[in-house]
């Protein structure tokens, strides 16, 4: 049986104290990856596919906040959850407008709340995925159905080559489904009513 790979976490805090407890906090349950700045951050995301990211704002270098916003566009399943320790009215109304993060939480942060909030972050990231996951797959055979119900499919183009090849493959399983139903049929006809077309009948005939 396949081993379930855990979810991986990516949390950013310069404070390595407090980079410590978030760690601690959540790797019973995820794989989670350490980062002191956001060019860190940034090369870890590059390299590993994470659910959800948990980010300070106050940070040297590139603040926090500025890093979620630029990673909107990068990273369009990935939830951000906005960690810092000074309440500011307008960060909160960027990080809701610009960076449409997940969640905005405050210092101090207790290790319960901050394992239910990760968890409600990951079951957001599965769904996201999957409704985009959904969609995507709907654009792209939506348009070929509609040429293969009008017949505006190409010659030679792999769309026509398919449908081809679900056609033969449909007729054989048709036919397939009339020869199980009249083996079935000459099958009553001799038990119930006694009749044998094959009476008689040798292969060796056919020869």
């Amino acid at each position: 049986m396949k081993a379930i790979l855990p979810d991986k976490i990516l949390v950013v805090d310069d404070d390595p104290l407090v980079l410590r407890f978030l760690q601690q906090a959540l790797t019973s349950d995820y794989e989670v990856f350490t980062a002191t700045t956001a060019l860190e951050a940034e090369k870890l995301l590059e390299s590993h596919e994470c659910k959800v990211l948990v980010c300070d704002d106050r940070m040297p270098g590139e603040r926090g906040l500025d890093f979620l916003i630029r990673l909107r566009g990068r990273y369009p399943f990935l939830c951000r959850i906005l960690l810092t320790g000074y309440a500011d009215s307008d960060v909160l109304a960027q990080a809701i407008n610009q960076a449409s993060i997940f969640r905005y939480i405050s210092k101090p942060v207790t290790a319960v709340m901050l394992r239910e909030l990760v968890a409600e972050a990951v079951a957001e990231h599965n769904e996201l995925r999957s409704d985009k996951l959904a969609a995507w797959e709907h654009r792209q055979w939506q348009p070929l159905w509609r040429k293969w119900k009008e017949g505006r499919l190409s010659p030679g183009s792999p769309e026509y080559a398919l449908r081809i090849l679900l056609t033969g493959l449909g007729i054989l399983a048709f036919l397939f489904a009339v020869g199980v139903l009249l083996l079935i049929l000459l099958y009553l006809l001799k038990t119930c009513l006694g009749i044998d077309f094959f009476e008689g009948f040798h292969l060796k005939d056919l020869f």
